[in-house]
């Protein structure tokens, strides 16, 4: 296995996009200036939205830079069973929220 000695600006491009997760006091006022509660307007519209961006950042770079290497039995049911599976998930997404919207229909929320 090949160690590398230096770090490029990729490899630490999430790290540096969860160091403004720190700047969220200072974000707070300009996210969430009218809301009612600016604090958790600043974590739901500021904080949560940098780390899930971070999150999907680091799998983009593991799978574009095809560094990350799943085991054969994985990668080969992922490929028979790929249509099954993105149908199977859209369904469910859809069966959860159409239940969400109508209870929050019927609840008068």
């Amino acid at each position: 296995m090949e160690i590398r000695n230096k770090v490029d600006l990729i490899t630490l491009s999430p790290l540096v996009l969860l160091l403004f997760v720190f700047a969220t006091n200072l974000v707070k006022d300009n996210v969430a200036d009218v809301a009612a509660h600016p604090d958790i307007a600043a974590y739901r519209y500021f904080t949560i939205p940098v780390i899930g961006f971070s999150l999907g950042l680091v799998v983009f770079l593991g799978v574009l830079r095809k560094e990350w290497r799943l085991p054969f039995g994985l990668s080969r049911f992922l490929q028979e069973y790929a249509r099954g599976i993105i149908i199977t998930a859209a369904v469910a997404f859809t069966l959860f929220f159409s239940a969400v919207l109508i209870l929050r229909y019927t609840s008068l929320h």
